[in-house]
């Protein structure tokens, strides 16, 4: 059997085993594999939808090496999850909470979003991140709510993302009077990535 194969099978076990336990409610195929952009060594994201609690024992009884995060200990929009492997291949477990997700999805329809400081990302992470992964997901098992980029959360965040791309550049330029270079290029690099998150939401959004 092919690696994908596997790991495609792996997640079926992994949905089946979960469901009867823990209000299971869909077991998505992510990131780049969902949206055909993977490359060979591209890991695999697997979403574990789920109400109210969420019991991680189900996942520990699988047997899987890797480390697991319960529910909130990576932070209000990423949650909790694992670092696992299947048959040598890395395997992302995402959990996500339907109903956090369907209060953002909520304010989205209004404009309104907030930025988190979360690891990895220099620009800061959106609450409306959540919504782009259902929409990119591929439904494994279950069902999961339909979601849309609505138009008063284009033009809230295309604003939001230049006005905090501005504010990097002024503090840029107060650690480049200092000769602070460390923190004027980290600052120069936030700006950029946040600028890009605007060019990235008009192509998105075909504005």
């Amino acid at each position: 059997m092919r690696p994908a194969s596997r790991i495609s099978a792996a997640a079926y076990a992994l949905g089946a085993s979960v469901v009867p336990a823990s209000a299971f409610v869909a077991s998505p195929s992510g990131g780049s594999r969902a949206l055909g952009t993977a490359r060979p060594d591209s890991d695999w994201d697997i979403g574990l939808y789920y109400r109210g609690r969420f019991d991680l024992d189900a996942l520990r009884a699988l047997g899987l090496r890797g480390h697991l995060a319960a529910p909130a200990e990576w932070g209000p929009i990423m949650n909790g999850g694992g670092w696992l492997t299947v048959d040598e291949q890395a395997v992302d477990i995402l959990l996500r909470d339907l109903d956090v997700v369907e209060r953002w999805s909520r304010e989205a329809e209004g404009g309104r979003f907030e930025i988190h400081n979360v690891e990895g990302h220099l620009a800061g992470m959106p609450t409306y991140v959540l919504l782009g992964e259902v929409a990119a997901n591929r439904v494994l098992w279950g069902a999961l709510p339909s979601v849309r980029y609505p138009i008063p959360l284009r033009e809230s965040a295309a604003r939001r993302w230049r006005w905090n791309g501005a504010f990097s550049l002024v503090h840029a330029a107060a650690h480049a009077t200092r000769y602070d270079r460390a923190a004027c290029s980290g600052m120069l690099a936030r700006q950029r990535c946040r600028l890009r998150t605007v060019c990235w939401r008009r192509a998105a959004s075909g504005c």
